[in-house]
């Protein structure tokens, strides 16, 4: 079942969290961007083999390891 939440009181959610990690996490938070979407699209949903209402997020971009880690 999704979690359902307004997009202000996500924001504030993730503002929140963001600015408690750690410095030693949180000065590799460059060039990220958190986008806020009700859903994914359906194609992205089936790209990564979920369903549409079942999803709670969704990372998208070049991961970590495969840019070489936090280096």
């Amino acid at each position: 079942m999704a979690f359902v939440t307004s997009r202000q009181h996500f924001k504030q959610l993730a503002e929140m969290v963001l600015s408690e990690l750690p410095e030693d996490f949180r000065q590799y938070f460059t060039n990220i961007t958190i986008i806020i979407e009700d859903l994914p699209s359906k194609e992205e949903c089936n790209k990564a083999g979920v369903k549409q209402k079942e999803i709670l997020g969704l990372f998208q971009g070049t991961e970590y390891p495969q840019k070489g880690g936090f280096l």
